[in-house]
């Protein structure tokens, strides 16, 4: 949904951007800064309304977050001074993205996070048991009180064509995709959610992938970075394709770690992803019960927002595993 042409959801984005408060010469600016792009045909015809819905709710995530700030690999390589950081840019860093199955990495230096509470519970901790009291004025209004800060980011996304290859290869039924644009589209049209609000199989290994990729990205890059693991956070954006690994803010400072990973060591961190002992410490045990435990794949509760769940090893790893696919 990202390869969608901008100006088709213009009015769509405005509606988004004055939800979120912003004024109206502000909105103006944002939509004239969209790239014009004319391409007649999206190619997503047989998309589930629901699925539908939830990619184009991710993009715009996407495209909110880069607005202010985007650095990409080719800037990297248009700023370069001298044969050896060009050197890097133009060979050892799209080898590496390519072997591990990566589209593109992307730098935000601005990236928002707003944390708000808009209420509390009081009652039993049993699950069911207690009830939430919102703060709520004498009007019927409700109040959010929160907190917003910026903070750097880096976004993954993941190659679309080798996404539809690895779910081909494990039993997923998909059209035939001639590029990356074609590939996104087949992989939407076979996502579906059933009445019930729970995800088809496919779509749940697609949440697996691109979460378990999430983490095994987080736990290499609080080494290259320099930032404690449980100092970074991920918004998993799986009908997209990628991932936002943001550090936590310290009030007005942030210390740049992942932006010196972007522009030294991504490769290096990249490599040791695909190339990595895969196995976990507790095997057998682990693979046997979900491939994913304390030890080799799971995060902290400040950083992981679903709870450690959809979460599989061999997802990355193993006969049928995306790293391997990729390297082959």
């Amino acid at each position: 949904m990202t390869d969608a042409p901008t100006n088709a959801g213009a009015d769509s984005i405005r509606m988004v951007l004055a939800e979120r408060g912003f004024d109206q010469a502000t909105i103006d600016a944002m939509v004239a800064a969209m790239p014009p792009q004319s391409i007649p045909d999206s190619g997503f015809h047989n998309v589930d309304d629901q699925v539908l819905t939830k990619a184009k709710q991710q993009a715009r995530q996407i495209a909110l977050a880069n607005f202010e700030s985007r650095r990409t690999i080719s800037d990297l390589e248009i700023a370069a001074s001298g044969e050896r950081a060009r050197a890097l840019y133009q060979i050892h860093y799209p080898e590496s993205l390519r072997l591990a199955g990566i589209e593109r990495v992307e730098l935000v230096d601005r990236f928002p996070v707003l944390t708000a509470q808009y209420g509390y519970t009081r009652g039993d901790a049993v699950p069911g048991s207690s009830r939430l009291r919102t703060y709520r004025e004498k009007n019927g209004e409700y109040t959010a009180y929160g907190e917003l800060i910026e903070t750097e980011a880096l976004f993954i996304r993941l190659n679309p064509a080798m996404v539809h290859r690895w779910l081909s290869m494990n039993g997923i039924d998909l059209a035939p995709a001639s590029d990356a644009r074609a590939a996104s589209a087949a992989i939407l049209e076979a996502l579906a959610v059933h009445p019930d609000g729970t995800e088809d199989e496919a779509t749940k290994q697609l949440i697996t992938l691109i979460h378990s990729y999430s983490h095994a990205f987080i736990r290499r890059a609080a080494v290259y970075a320099g930032i404690e693991r449980s100092a970074l956070s991920e918004l998993v954006l799986p009908y997209c394709l990628g991932f936002f690994v943001y550090a936590a803010a310290k009030g007005d400072f942030v210390l740049g770690g992942l932006q010196a990973l972007f522009e030294s060591d991504l490769h290096s961190l990249i490599d040791g992803l695909v190339q990595d002992e895969h196995r976990c410490a507790l095997d057998p045990g682990c693979t046997d019960h979900g491939a994913a435990c304390g030890v080799c794949l799971h995060l902290g509760e400040p950083s992981c927002r679903m709870f450690n769940m959809h979460l599989s090893r061999l997802s990355l790893a193993g006969r049928a595993g995306y790293f391997d696919l990729c390297s082959n």
